[in-house]
């Protein structure tokens, strides 16, 4: 057909996403826009007249939710208070790029163009990534050298950074997040939309912000704001919950938990700060399930451990608690994790059994139990602060 070789001709001369929409606007005369995994305007291209009809960088998440697995979606916008009718497709098979949208029709018979347009597209969009991978792998290994101490001084990582046009003579604080559950499938794409969502929010909020990947995680430098240390925090928890926000309201199976390092005013103790947010990532996740983010100033006694060898802890956590794992090894109990929950509810009986989904009654059987496995009173603040510990312990060694 016509209309395949014209997009076929256009991907082969390397004329961009611009001329995909140009094309596709051409052939339906309608408005039609090519965004990103994360929603990101890439190209757009409108008849006379309509130009109006879209002026954001971002689209809504109605305009995709409906193609997870499907190659076509047809739907309803609310714009400027009219209801415009749109038709999108996936860019992409086994591997999700992209989306293509023509607004103001659901008229299944442009799925050939869209079919042939998303094509080109795809050719294209594989192009600009390319170009954007050996951008990442270049400012990663930076960064990585920042975070594993591997930079002679203050000034060569304050040089190298001018390069990329950083500022690192100012503080940072440094932020590690990654998924809180990990998806089963399609690790690569999920992990490369949350690198977009995230960098959104970023470019918004705080412009001046360096953001690395490695591994499962994304590693956020960015700018301490002025004023005392609690200020600063204050404004990373909202800038967290705009990030959080942003991740619901698109990918609304999602959660994220991050762990926020202590601020230092030189980026040659970027890399305690990375040590730290890891710990402090790693802890919030076992013992403050709920809270989102997690700073390592506020970890209490937990940061004495540091400095301890991998032998002190187990020996620690083994004559604290080792007794109670025993007897759940030898008669398929769960006490320790009903410890671990009326630790984590503050010793709240009421609480702690409503998280289990147990009778408190059944809780306190429980707990009897586990004071006449350990010789210990429950009620006892020292207790409670010993066994934090040996907790906070067993997380380390997790680790290690």
């Amino acid at each position: 057909m016509q209309i395949w070789r014209r997009f076929l001709e256009a991907a082969a001369a390397g004329e961009g996403l611009a001329s995909v929409t140009r094309i596709l606007r051409e052939e339906t005369g309608q408005p039609c826009l090519i965004m990103d995994v994360a929603f990101r305007v890439l190209a757009s291209s409108f008849p006379p007249g309509t130009e109006d009809l879209w002026e954001e960088d971002i689209l809504p998440c109605e305009v995709w939710r409906g193609t997870e697995g499907e190659e076509f979606f047809a739907g309803t916008l609310s714009v400027q208070g009219k209801q415009v009718d749109f038709l999108t497709a996936a860019i992409g098979h086994q591997e999700l790029w992209g989306y293509l949208v023509l607004l103001g029709t659901r008229d299944e018979g442009y799925r050939e163009y869209l079919r042939a347009a998303s094509r080109a597209a795809l050719v294209e969009l594989s192009r600009l990534r390319a170009h954007q991978e050996a951008e990442r792998r270049f400012r990663n290994e930076f960064i990585q050298d920042i975070l594993y101490n591997n930079l002679p001084s203050r000034e060569a990582i304050i040089t190298r950074a001018q390069l990329w046009g950083w500022d690192l003579s100012r503080p940072q604080a440094l932020v590690v997040l990654e998924y809180r559950e990990p998806p089963e499938a399609g690790f690569s794409a999920a992990m490369e939309r949350l690198r977009q969502l995230v960098g959104r929010v970023v470019s918004r909020e705080c412009p001046q912000a360096i953001m690395a990947d490695r591994s499962e995680q994304l590693i956020l430098l960015l700018p301490h704001p002025s004023g005392s240390p609690g200020e600063a925090k204050a404004w990373l928890r909202k800038f967290w919950e705009r990030v959080t926000g942003e991740i619901g309201r698109c990918l609304p199976r999602r959660d994220l938990v991050a762990g926020v390092g202590r601020f230092y005013a030189s980026p040659d103790q970027l890399y305690r700060a990375y040590q730290e947010a890891k710990l402090a990532l790693h802890v919030g996740r076992f013992l403050y399930p709920g809270a989102g983010i997690t700073f390592f100033d506020e970890l209490g006694a937990l940061r004495f451990f540091l400095n301890q060898g991998e032998q002190e802890l187990a020996d620690f956590y083994e004559d604290v608690l080792g007794p109670v794992e025993e007897y759940d090894r030898q008669h398929n109990t769960n006490l320790l994790p009903t410890l671990v929950e009326f630790i984590r509810s503050s010793a709240d009986y009421a609480l702690t059994a409503e998280r289990l989904y147990i009778h408190v009654n059944t809780l306190r059987y429980r707990l009897r139990k586990v004071e006449e496995l350990l010789g210990v009173n429950l009620r006892d603040i020292n207790t409670l602060l010993n066994l934090y510990a040996a907790l906070q312990a067993k997380v380390i060694l997790e680790r290690l």
